[in-house]
């Protein structure tokens, strides 16, 4: 605060605190950093089912790779779909524009489908 004559005279403190806005920044990293991640690993696995493809159809598919490839392929497509719709649908429940609706899963078939995935990826 300056006095009449234009000289300092006293001081005005404002504080603040962003421990919100800090955690907040943190928390939405990490989502992008996990987004990445797990996006990474069914384009991967896409990538390597369409790589063995085409180069068994060149050599004239003799071991009969071509089908299992194609099967990893979709189904790493759809997982990528999947995340897609569910960033989506967080989206939409964020703005309350959606229910939750909580079911079970077996885990089994989720793990085998990620072993047979990244076992095309483990052979090359």
């Amino acid at each position: 605060v300056l006095s009449k004559s234009d000289n300092p005279s006293d001081w005005i403190i404002l504080l603040r605190d962003i421990t919100e806005e800090y955690n907040l920044k943190q928390a939405q990293d990490l989502i992008s950093e996990t987004l990445v991640h797990d996006l990474r690993s069914p384009l991967s696995s896409t990538i390597s089912a369409l790589d063995v493809i085409q180069d068994s159809l060149a050599n004239g598919d003799p071991a009969g790779i071509v089908e299992p490839s194609i099967q990893i392929a979709q189904r790493s497509s759809r997982r990528v779909l999947a995340m897609v719709e569910s960033i989506l649908e967080i989206t939409r429940m964020e703005s309350g524009k959606i229910d939750l609706l909580l079911s079970e899963i077996i885990i089994n078939s989720i793990v085998d489908q990620s072993i047979s995935e990244f076992n095309t990826v483990a052979l090359e």
